[in-house]
């Protein structure tokens, strides 16, 4: 039965990457022998190979996905705050006395030009 690579942590995957391609490049092995071995399906090999080719070993290391960048600097994170705590959105011409994600977009887009979805202006 083959391992599940989902279920182990980043640095194990990345030691067991780098023992794989070395078995390839350095001992000459054929990917479906280190395949077999690993416990895990040959295809993952070749990109593997391809990353080492191109960039060493270093392009086998783990990485952390950092995600998309901010649409709001912290200064705009800072105004936005200013405009919402102990204020009432009324003056900024909406019609209604309570702060909504929607009237906190409105008045972003607004005012900075910025889209943000619904969830983002919740966790802003």
């Amino acid at each position: 039965m083959k391992g599940d690579g989902r279920t182990l942590e980043h640095k194990t995957l990345a030691e067991l990457r780098r023992m794989a391609i070395q078995r390839v490049v350095e001992d000459g092995a054929k990917p479906s022998e280190i395949a077999a071995e690993y416990g895990f399906c040959r295809n993952y090999l070749y990109p593997w190979l391809k990353k080492f080719r191109d960039g060493g070993w270093t392009a086998l290391a783990e990485r952390i996905a950092e995600g998309p960048a901010a649409k709001l600097t912290e200064k705009q994170r800072q105004q936005v705050k200013r405009w919402v705590l102990g204020k009432d959105p009324r003056p900024y011409g909406f019609d209604f006395g309570l702060w909504s994600r929607r009237i906190v977009q409105s008045l972003i887009q607004e005012r900075m030009g910025v889209s943000l979805g619904l969830t983002a202006v919740g966790r802003l």
